[in-house]
C-alpha cells in the first residue's frame, strides 16, 4: 500500500476541523487512474474548484481522517472502482450548486452502452454538513426497465445505462443541514427560514443488480433538510421537498434502509418512480413538520411511497417493498393549515407492513397495507411500551441499545456513542 499521510493532528491522529489552515498539509485535486491500495490519512482539500478525490478503475483506496470542506465536489467513484472505503473523515460547507454532492457514486462518463460499475464500496464513520446531497447514487433518469429516458418517457439513447453499485456500505455516518444553510425560500439566508441550499442525506438513482448484495443505508443519522430554494434570489432551486433519504427512478432494485434515525425534516424516508425490492426497517423517525416544506405539499411526513398517476407510464409502480418494525413519533395533527401523516402511499403494489408503530402522529394516506401488527396513531398514554423506547443496533455485534424516544429525538441529542456507534466498522489501524 502506498500512504500518502501528515502529522497535522493530534498525537492519536484526531481531525482538527477548524485546524488553521496553515497548519494543516493542504493537497490539490488527486486523481487515482488505475491505481490501487493507496492511503490517503489525515489530509485536507479547501477552496478547490473542483473535486477533492476522484476515482478511476481504481480498487482498494482509503481516505482516512481526511478533511473536505468548501470545494466544488466532494469524493467521486467512477467505473471500475471497486473495494474502497470512505472513513473517518469531515465534509463541510461545499460551494452549493447543484453538484455539490460529497461523496458521489457516478455512472456517467462510461461509453454509450456500457453500464458503469463500482461494488463493494465502504463510506463509514463520516461527519458530512452543508452538502447539497451528502451522499448520491448517481444515474439519468431511468424507467421500470431500468433504461434511461427524458423527462417526456422517451428512451434516451444518448445517456449511460444506470450503473451497478452493488455491495456499497453507507453505515455510521452523521449527515446534516445547519440553518446557516437556511433561507427564507426566495434566495435570502434566514436561520429561521423554512428553505434550505442543500437537499438529502442520501440520494439513490441507481442501486444494485443482486438481491444478495444490496445497497446498504444503516445505522447513521440525519437532520435538519429543507426544502430546496436555491442558492441565491436567482436561482428557484430544485424544489426537492427535503426528504433525509430519497430513492427513486426505475434502475433502483435491491436497497436496504435499516436502524437510522432521523429527525427535524421534511420528510424521513420517500421511495418515488418505480423503485422495487427495498426493505425499509428498524427505523426511528420523529419531527417531520410542515414548516420545514414551505409550498411542497407533501411535506411533515415521516415515509413517502409514492408515485404521482401522472407517472405511472414513465416510471411504473412502486413494488416489493418491505416496511417492517419503524417508528414514527411527533408528526404534527395540523400545521401551516394541513395535516402531517406518518405516511403517504399511491400506486405501490406487492409490498407489506408488518409490526410499525407511530405515536402522535395522524394516519397514512393512500394504500391498503397487507400486514398485521401495525399500531398506528397511538397517542402517549395509549402506548403500550415503556416510555417509547425501543431497541436500536448500530450493529450485528454490539446486541442492541436501549433508546428511549420521547427524551431523546426531540432534543436531537444522542443516545448512541458520540460517533454513531461507528466504532463497529472500518478503522485505518486495521489496514
Amino acid at each position: 500500500m502506498i500512504r500518502l499521510d501528515s502529522d497535522a493532528f493530534g498525537e492519536h491522529g484526531d481531525i482538527y476541523r477548524e485546524w488553521p489552515a496553515r497548519n494543516q498539509a493542504l493537497l490539490p485535486s488527486l486523481v487515482f487512474t488505475d491505481a490501487n491500495h493507496w492511503l490517503v490519512d489525515r489530509m485536507t482539500f479547501t477552496g478547490l474548484q473542483t473535486h477533492a478525490i476522484r476515482l478511476w478503475n481504481s480498487d482498494g483506496v482509503v481516505v482516512n481522517r481526511s478533511v473536505v470542506r468548501e470545494t466544488d465536489k466532494g469524493i467521486e467513484f467512477k467505473h471500475g472502482s471497486d473495494n474502497n472505503t470512505v472513513q473517518n473523515s469531515f465534509f463541510a460547507d461545499l460551494q452549493v450548486d447543484d453538484s455539490a454532492v460529497c461523496v458521489g457514486l457516478h455512472s456517467a462518463d462510461t461509453p454509450n452502452g456500457v453500464r458503469a460499475k463500482a461494488v463493494n464500496n465502504r463510506i463509514v464513520n463520516n461527519e458530512i454538513r452543508n452538502c447539497v446531497d451528502g451522499i448520491q447514487l448517481v444515474a439519468p433518469m431511468s424507467n421500470a426497465q431500468g433504461q434511461p429516458i427524458r423527462t417526456d418517457g422517451s428512451r434516451d439513447s444518448a445517456a449511460p445505462l444506470p450503473g451497478d453499485f452493488s455491495g456499497t456500505l453507507i453505515a455510521g455516518n452523521d449527515i446534516y443541514t445547519t440553518p446557516d444553510f437556511y433561507t427564507n425560500c426566495s434566495g435570502r439566508l434566514t436561520q429561521s427560514g423554512p428553505c434550505g441550499m442543500t437537499e438529502n442525506a442520501i440520494d439513490i438513482k441507481t442501486a444494485s443488480t443482486s438481491a444478495t448484495n444490496p445497497v446498504r443505508v444503516v445505522d447513521n443519522r440525519f437532520w435538519g433538510f429543507r426544502t430546496n430554494s436555491g442558492r441565491d434570489a436567482l436561482t428557484t432551486g430544485s424544489n426537492d421537498p427535503g426528504s433525509a433519504i430519497v430513492v427513486h427512478f426505475g434502475a433502483v432494485k435491491h436497497v436496504e434502509i435499516a436502524r437510522n434515525m432521523i429527525w427535524d425534516s421534511t420528510q424521513g424516508i420517500s421511495v418515488a418512480r418505480g423503485v422495487s425490492n427495498i426493505d425499509i426497517r428498524d427505523n426511528i423517525i420523529s419531527d417531520m413538520a410542515q414548516q420545514h416544506g414551505y409550498g411542497v405539499s407533501h411535506s411533515g411526513i415521516g415515509i413517502v411511497l409514492y408515485v404521482g398517476d401522472g407517472e405511472l407510464s414513465r416510471f411504473g409502480a412502486i413494488r416489493g417493498v418491505n416496511m417492517i418494525r419503524n417508528h414514527i413519533v411527533d408528526v404534527p395533527t395540523s400545521l401551516a393549515g394541513h395535516a402531517g401523516r406518518w405516511g403517504s402511499f399511491r400506486n405501490v403494489q406487492a409490498s407489506t407492513a408488518f409490526y410499525n408503530v407511530s405515536v402522535e402522529a395522524p394516519a397514512a394516506s393512500g394504500a391498503a397495507w397487507v400486514g398485521s401488527g401495525n399500531a398506528m396513531g397511538l397517542s402517549r398514554s395509549a402506548a403500550r411500551f415503556a416510555e417509547l423506547c425501543t431497541t436500536v443496533r448500530t450493529a450485528s455485534i454490539d446486541g442492541g441499545q436501549r433508546v428511549c424516544l420521547n427524551d431523546v429525538l426531540r432534543t436531537g441529542a444522542s443516545p448512541l456513542p458520540s460517533n454513531g456507534g461507528a466504532d463497529y466498522y472500518w478503522h485505518s489501524d486495521r489496514w
